[in-house]
């Protein structure tokens, strides 16, 4: 299940705690790629930055339509299937203020679910 919390204040303790997470988020990453890179099949972790689909740097945080998340597929061969995600922040415009989306899982649920997530690729 997806939680998110909404924040309407977006301040510098806001901008510290998403990139935080972020950094904590990167870091799962590379343990997890480390963990799984000798199954039988290519599985990706990634924590991805973008904004209307395009990739973009954690410096636009508060910018409207970013967005960062976990996104874990299957690569084979030259192609790329994405699997799943898990949402981690989201900027909107709403009305006449931006609006910030924030996951309310900790990084270690993060983790377990990424760890599911995996065990149903390794499944299938």
């Amino acid at each position: 299940m997806i939680s998110l919390r909404q924040i309407v204040q977006l301040d510098e303790q806001t901008q510290k705690e998403v990139a935080t997470l972020e950094q904590k988020c990167e870091q799962l990453v590379n343990k997890l790629n480390k963990q799984y890179a000798c199954k039988q099949i290519n599985i990706v972790i990634e924590l991805v930055r973008c904004r209307k689909g395009k990739l973009v740097s954690n410096h636009e945080i508060f910018t409207e339509d970013y967005e960062s998340f976990l996104e874990i597929g299957i690569e084979e061969e030259e192609d790329y299937y994405p699997n799943d995600y898990i949402p981690i922040w989201k900027c909107k415009q709403e009305l006449f203020h931006k609006v910030g989306y924030l996951t309310d899982d900790s990084i270690k649920l993060i983790e377990e679910k990424l760890h599911c997530l995996v065990q149903e690729l390794l499944m299938d």
